[in-house]
Formats: C-alpha cells, sequence, structure tokens
C-alpha cells in the first residue's frame, strides 16, 4: 500500500539514505515513560545519528508546545523530524515543521489552506494509536489556549515523507484508546465518503476503512494482543487519512473542533 513502511524492528536508514543526520525526536511523554520509545533512540545511537528529545507533547497540541519544540530544533540545529505517539505527538511535529519551513511567520499566519507553501526537510511520522490517520493527511491541529480556539493548518507540504506502522507499538493500549480512536478513524471515513469533494478512490478508501473497523475494532477493543486486528485497523486508519485528507471532513470534526477548543 503506497505511503505504509512496515518494519520488525527500528532502523535508521531512511534518514541516512535521505541525508539527515540529526533528528528531533517528538515523543508522547507517557510513551517514553513506558519505555516505547527506547529501541527508536536506541537503534539511532547505535547508527550514529544524534538526537535531540522533546517529550512535552500535551494532548491537542497548543501554541506554547509547538513553540517549545520548535525551539528545541533550532537551538539543537536539527535537521529532521521523527514523530512517535499518536495524532497530539504528529500533529506537533507537522506544525513544528511548518514554522521550521516558514522562519518569519507565526502559527496564526498558517492557519487555513495552502499557507505553508514550503516542506520541511524531512519528516517521519510512527503512529502508536489507530484513529487519527495524522501520518497520511495534510492537517495538523493545534490549540490557541488564550482564546480556546482550535484549528489546522492545511498543506500537502505537511503530509510526512514516510509513514511507519509498526502493530507492535499499539499492545498495552487501554480499551477506552482502543474505542476512541478506532471511533475517530470511522468518522474520518464516514464523512470522506458523504463529503461532495469525494473521488472515486476516496470513496473506495472510505469504504474499505469502514469494511476493516466494522470487522476489527471490537475484536481490538476485546483483545489488544490480537495480532490481525491490530493490523487491520492501522491499515484502517491508514486509509481513513488517506480519504478525508483528500475529501476533507464536515459539519462533526467542525463542532468537535469548537468543543476541544473550550
Amino acid at each position: 500500500m503506497p505511503g505504509i513502511e512496515a518494519i520488525p524492528s527500528w532502523r535508521s536508514g531512511s534518514l541516512k539514505e535521505h541525508g539527515y543526520s540529526h533528528p528531533l525526536l517528538v515523543v508522547d511523554p507517557m510513551l517514553d515513560k513506558l519505555g516505547l520509545a527506547t529501541p527508536l533512540k536506541e537503534g539511532l545511537t547505535k547508527a550514529g545519528i544524534s538526537y535531540a528529545l522533546f517529550t512535552e507533547v500535551v494532548p491537542n497540541p497548543t501554541f506554547p508546545c509547538v513553540y517549545s519544540a520548535r525551539k528545541m530544533a533550532v537551538d539543537n540545529k536539527c535537521d529532521s523530524i521523527i514523530a512517535l505517539g499518536g495524532g497530539s505527538s504528529i500533529d506537533t511535529a507537522k506544525a513544528v515543521g511548518a514554522l521550521l519551513a516558514n522562519p518569519k511567520k507565526d502559527i496564526p499566519d498558517l492557519r487555513g489552506t495552502l499557507k505553508v507553501h514550503h516542506r520541511y526537510h524531512f519528516l517521519i511520522a510512527i503512529p502508536t494509536t489507530a484513529g487519527t490517520g495524522s501520518e497520511a493527511t495534510v492537517a495538523a491541529v493545534v490549540v490557541n489556549p488564550e482564546t480556546h480556539e482550535k484549528f489546522s493548518l492545511n498543506d500537502p507540504h505537511l503530509i510526512p515523507q514516510i509513514a511507519i506502522h509498526d502493530d507492535s507499538l499499539l499492545k498495552g493500549l487501554p480499551p477506552k484508546v482502543i474505542s476512541t480512536t478506532g471511533m475517530d478513524a470511522l468518522t474520518h471515513a464516514v464523512e470522506a465518503y458523504i463529503g461532495h469533494t469525494r473521488t472515486k478512490k476516496t470513496k473506495a478508501y472510505s469504504l474499505e476503512a469502514t469494511r476493516l473497523i466494522g470487522e476489527y475494532l471490537f475484536r481490538f477493543y476485546s483483545n489488544h494482543d490480537d495480532d490481525e486486528a491490530r493490523k487491520q485497523m492501522l491499515k484502517a486508519s491508514y486509509l481513513a487519512g488517506v480519504s478525508f485528507t483528500r475529501s476533507y471532513v464536515g459539519y462533526v470534526h467542525a463542532i468537535a473542533h469548537s468543543l476541544g477548543g473550550e
């Protein structure tokens, strides 16, 4: 499937192959605490790649969170970004990349569609939930904590160059996270399917994502050790992300963003 790289263990060949050697790692703090980021960090170190580690990701990334990560990237002269985590980690990384690609602009300047204009050097996204599909989308959702506005930056330059799907990272997810992120993926698929800008491809992807979620979400919810269920839900999340990033979402997400900002 285009855009997916499934690997059994961490490796850093992609970075070196593209000429990058000092990434900013954007990692969910709980994942780092649980040691899920350890194989990635050890793999980079073993390959002789130094990195800066940012673990201050917050749910629904805020302006201060993004600015803090950008400062770390600039201070450490990072030449690439690796995001490990759920949608918040990946969206944080994408927003940081947008700012680094446009050093004279601020987040509000990039709000909306086709405002980024330039691609940051290199971004790898490694999702640890099956729901947001952020590793496949043009969007980075952020929150202004002062105004309580939740909005997105939408630009093809925000799509990660590489998405790595390792279903073993989803082992141990709490049932509540599995169910809510799974319903997020289903919402993406349905909104993309009924949207006025859908295409034959997005329609097909939406239908396949919906079928997979119907077949595997409850299996995954009931048993996170079900290897096939984890793999298929990652696939469903990705397909739903590909679908809605081309067909876009609708009023469900418009309402959710308003509520989420509050």
